[in-house]
């Protein structure tokens, strides 16, 4: 698996990792256009949210949310965390941050949320 960090300049700050996340997951899945995403911070934490991909305007096989869930295991992994859990209920800690990740394949649409 490629190493996120090279291929992304991480001129972001740490709060906005779900921003990294999602330009992650746009290049694995290659997704067409950037209107056929959608990612929703929470109101309270700017870290937390929920990414939303449209499966029909995706460059993938039928394996979209294998791919998926390889893809974040891998960008929490780059960023030092500490990744356990099952293929679609993830886990991720590093120090006082802890994420837990649920992945919906719901046909058309895979919806990411990000607690």
């Amino acid at each position: 698996m490629k190493s996120f960090s090279r291929d992304f300049t991480r001129t972001d700050s740490t709060d906005n990792m779900l921003g990294r996340l999602d330009n992650v997951l746009r290049s694995s899945l290659r997704v067409k256009r950037r209107g056929h995403h959608e990612v929703v911070r929470d109101k309270y934490n700017s870290r937390t949210g929920r990414i939303d991909i449209d499966i029909p305007y995706c460059f993938v096989s039928d394996d979209t949310g294998k791919i998926v869930c390889e893809t974040i295991r891998s960008f929490y992994r780059e960023e030092n965390f500490t990744v356990s859990g099952e293929e679609y209920l993830i886990e991720a800690r590093r120090g006082r941050e802890h994420y837990l990740i649920s992945i919906i394949n719901c046909g058309p649409v895979i919806d990411i949320a990000i607690l």
